[in-house]
């Protein structure tokens, strides 16, 4: 039998190369349409798992959503103003320079940083105290948000609306137990964090967790 001469020989490698290029590029090709089926399925699980996305009414019918969980599973709402009438408050009347609480900057904190605040001992007053009582008779739930729950809040403050307020308290304590967190949210240093002592005066906005 007659072998192939060479030509037919570099004719049949070309085309085993093609074959071999095109099978190669089939299945980078599903892998791809796999991978970004996959992105999609996770962006819809986001956007479907807890119902809202940022800027949405909230649960409670009068907030507003300003953070959704990265598992989308949960989110934050804020009250649509002010509390305590629009006027500034202290944080809390127990303001010892020595009066820790032990709170967390956490996001999620924000409700059991409000509720140390309340059950510390001489306490009889504070911004926590105020954000709980709101709407006590409906959700029940509201609090005063943690550092980092109102770094979230400042991030949405034009999606939230009516923060207009230079500066607003968080639930956490900073630098020493005497010392409190708040952000900035208008004017030069918007965006700002600082510490202040527990009996300055600052401006509060409600939140609560769904």
């Amino acid at each position: 039998m007659k072998k192939p001469g060479k030509k037919a020989s570099s004719m049949l490698n070309r085309n085993r190369r093609v074959w071999i290029l095109l099978y190669l590029s089939l299945i980078l090709c599903i892998l791809m349409t796999t991978s970004c089926w996959s992105d999609l399925d996770d962006v819809e699980d986001k956007l479907n798992s807890s119902g809202y996305s940022i800027g949405d009414p909230g649960p409670s019918g009068v907030g507003v959503v300003f953070y959704i969980s990265d598992d989308g599973k949960h989110g934050l709402e804020a009250a649509p103003e002010d509390q305590n009438n629009g006027n500034a408050f202290y944080w809390s009347n127990v303001d010892g320079v020595n009066d820790e609480v032990g709170t967390s900057r956490d996001i999620g904190s924000g409700f059991a940083n409000s509720e140390a605040v309340i059950n510390q001992d001489g306490h009889n007053n504070s911004a926590a105290l105020i954000c709980r009582n709101y709407r006590k008779d409906e959700e029940g739930d509201w609090y005063l948000p943690s550092y980092g729950e109102l770094e979230e809040l400042y991030k949405n403050k034009d999606i939230v609306g009516n923060l207009t307020k230079e500066e607003y308290y968080s639930s956490s304590e900073d630098h020493v137990g005497g010392y409190v967190g708040y952000i900035t949210f208008t004017g030069q240093y918007s965006g700002s964090g600082y510490f202040c002592s527990k009996g300055s005066s600052h401006y509060i906005r409600a939140i609560r967790s769904f």
